[in-house]
């Protein structure tokens, strides 16, 4: 019983630090957001209500992530489970970031499009404005969903070359199609 008390010491102790930290974290970002939700409630914009709201999530992934990563050295585990941890937090920190630049493109799209009645009489411009939006934000939103997998990818060593074979792609597509797109995308931005 006493040996199994001991051998408990070893894991418990790092996992109640990091547990408490995590806690921590969660009732401070809990609070800033309950505060930031007050500033832009008492606000007439609608792009700061926006913000606070697309980005509570994200930012607790990221926080998250930092918040193990700062903990990290402190914890006595073995290497292997420190480099769980600090991949873990790495592919958290990425995806969560890759999701707040989303969720800001997402809410960028709303108060554009917010400003743009479709419902009107003479709609014409509000609905060439929706489709114009709609379209930027979809091309956003991919070149960030591609561009966070790829990152996510490239902390593998053993899938490192795939993902610098995937960002080369993507850059090399990328010039390609924006230079085939390029007509067409200045005629729908003109209007």
């Amino acid at each position: 019983m006493n040996e199994w008390l001991r051998d408990s010491e070893a894991w418990v102790r790092p996992t109640l630090t990091l547990v408490v930290a995590l806690v921590a974290v969660g009732l401070a970002h809990r609070i800033v957001y309950a505060v930031l939700r007050r500033i832009a409630a008492r606000t007439t914009s609608v792009w700061d209500d926006g913000v606070v709201q697309s980005s509570r999530e994200p930012t607790l992934g990221i926080l998250v992530a930092l918040t193990i990563t700062a903990a990290q050295p402190a914890l006595e585990i073995s290497e292997r489970l420190h480099l769980v941890l600090q991949r873990g937090s790495l592919l958290l920190l990425i995806a969560s970031i890759g999701w707040l630049a989303a969720a800001l493109v997402r809410m960028g799209e709303e108060v554009v499009l917010s400003r743009h009645d479709i419902h009107a009489d003479d709609n014409l411009q509000a609905r060439q404005i929706h489709t114009q939006v709609r379209m930027m934000r979809r091309i956003l939103v991919s070149a960030i969903l591609i561009f966070t997998v790829v990152s996510m990818l490239m902390i593998f060593p053993a899938v490192r070359q795939i993902g610098l074979s995937l960002f080369a792609s993507a850059g090399i597509a990328g010039l390609v199609l924006g230079m085939a797109a390029r007509p067409a995308l200045s005629n729908i931005i003109a209007g």
